[in-house]
């Protein structure tokens, strides 16, 4: 497609975004006309809360991307380490996290009080995710080396760390924080076990699909392998975790063994929460310092001082694509010696990998298109989804406030950028070219994102806790 026609896209995403958000959430509730200026306070709050929780997420990337060049002559997330630091992210962190949330969180009450519901959007979600991506990816006709990466990240979403780091303030204000839970839970801890559960159905796939289909793109030999396909799909470490933590969870005398207060086995939930704890930081200062070896290192002053001077790469005898030679130096009298050339080095930028001779770049326009679709387009199509069938699909009988907070939760969930787990399997597997790119999307949507996942927050509230009140009274 042109760029012309790639920015009018864009155009039509960025107008129908803010037609349908802004407007909304700019009527005021009709059942708090008399009180417009409390109401208005209560927005107002609500929306700082989510200009902080998306700079929250920009300023550690920016940390991760300024650790990749400093110190100058030997930066501490270097590509090399980045890679340990990402398969250690993948086979440690991930997998404490994922199996202690569901053990800890799941159970058949809360599955039969109704929050299975939640399961099914959460598949709803994917569906949706897929089909625009499939055509999102096949309109922009993107390079073949970065197709397959860019459809696994547009279709995932920060549905757990992001969600988590935004509910906790928004518990405790109000109007969630006067809300009454039941067996006396509070908010945050309601909202905790549902976003666990509403990624049931997006663990599978983030951790089976994915590792699955990147892990045969960087060992292309091993497709038709049974055995590695099971291994890469279903029993990677992750998906393992899924799997003890979804029985624990659902076989009660266990979950107690282990998270009573004077449970026997305590010590081991304690040492799974210490382990999946560092994980969101990681994986944030992965996708930082991607962003920074790819773009910071272009900006002269920035980049190391070289170890060779141009004389020596310009040596007739060390042509450039030449391999080493022996040599006859002058100080060597038993023998030639060998002088590496500046070809030699161990280059570890996104374009070590062998490139095909077809594949053209990545234009910005592609990547404007990749961040406003899954940060404007998804929501426009999504939101309204949920608000027309949301209340046919809920439960007969759920409990009001977990009701409320449902539709808050799956909200929230439909605007969200692109999942890190997509990053950290890219980089544990050495796809260093789609990571680069993908780096930039990243942190263009959560920079972006300080926007839409603002008016999004405020949205939800409003139409949850006002627009809904006033209906079911009615």
């Amino acid at each position: 497609v042109s760029s012309s026609f790639s920015l009018f896209i864009l155009y039509v995403c960025f107008s129908l975004f803010f037609s349908f958000f802004f407007l909304l959430t700019r009527l005021p509730p009709i059942s708090t006309l008399s009180s417009s200026s409390a109401a208005s306070d209560v927005y107002k709050r609500q929306a700082l809360r989510g200009v902080q929780t998306t700079l929250t997420y920009s300023s550690v990337l920016a940390l991760g991307a300024i650790l990749s060049i400093w110190p100058r002559d030997d930066p501490l997330l270097e590509p090399s380490f980045r890679k340990k630091l990402g398969r250690l992210a993948m086979t440690v962190f991930l997998p404490g996290m994922i199996g202690l949330a569901l053990a800890e969180n799941l159970s058949w009450r809360i599955l039969t009080d109704g929050a299975w519901i939640l399961v099914v959007w959460g598949i709803v979600h994917i569906i949706i995710n897929v089909v625009v991506g499939m055509v999102l990816w096949k309109t922009l006709r993107l390079p073949s080396f970065f197709g397959m990466e860019f459809l696994l990240a547009f279709v995932s979403s920060n549905n757990i760390s992001l969600p988590l780091v935004m509910m906790e303030p928004l518990c405790r204000t109000e109007p969630l924080s006067t809300d009454v839970f039941p067996d006396g839970l509070r908010c945050y801890e309601r909202a905790t076990g549902f976003l666990f559960i509403y990624t049931l159905p997006w663990i599978p796939y983030l951790t089976g699909v994915c590792y699955y289909l990147l892990a045969q793109k960087a060992n292309p030999e091993a497709t038709g392998e049974c055995k590695m396909a099971m291994r890469q799909g279903l029993l990677n470490y992750p998906m393992i975790a899924m799997y003890i933590g979804v029985v624990v969870g659902l076989v009660t005398p266990v979950q107690k063994l282990l998270f009573d207060k004077d449970a026997e086995l305590l010590f081991v939930a304690s040492m799974f929460r210490i382990v999946g704890s560092p994980l969101t930081g990681v994986l944030s200062l992965i996708v930082g310092s991607t962003l920074g070896s790819t773009c910071l290192k272009r900006v002269t002053w920035l980049r190391r001082p070289p170890e060779q001077t141009e004389q020596e790469c310009s040596n007739p005898a060390m042509s450039p694509g030449s391999a080493p030679r022996l040599q006859d130096h002058p100080s060597n009298e038993a023998g030639p010696s060998i002088r590496p050339s500046c070809e030699t080095k161990m280059d570890f930028s996104p374009d070590s990998e062998i490139q095909d001779p077809d594949d053209q770049d990545v234009s910005w326009g592609q990547l404007a298109a990749f961040v406003l679709a899954k940060m404007v387009l998804l929501p426009v199509i999504t939101v309204p989804l949920v608000m027309a069938t949301i209340d046919s699909t809920m439960p007969a009988g759920m409990d009001t406030s977990d009701a409320k907070l449902i539709k808050l939760i799956l909200l929230l969930e439909s605007g969200l950028p692109s999942a890190d787990t997509i990053m950290g399997i890219c980089v544990q597997y050495g796809l260093n070219r789609a990571c680069a790119i993908l780096s930039q999307g990243y942190f263009l949507q959560y920079l972006f994102g300080v926007i839409t996942i603002t008016v999004n927050v405020s949205f939800a509230i409003t139409w949850v806790y006002e627009y809904c009140l006033l209906y079911t009274s009615d």
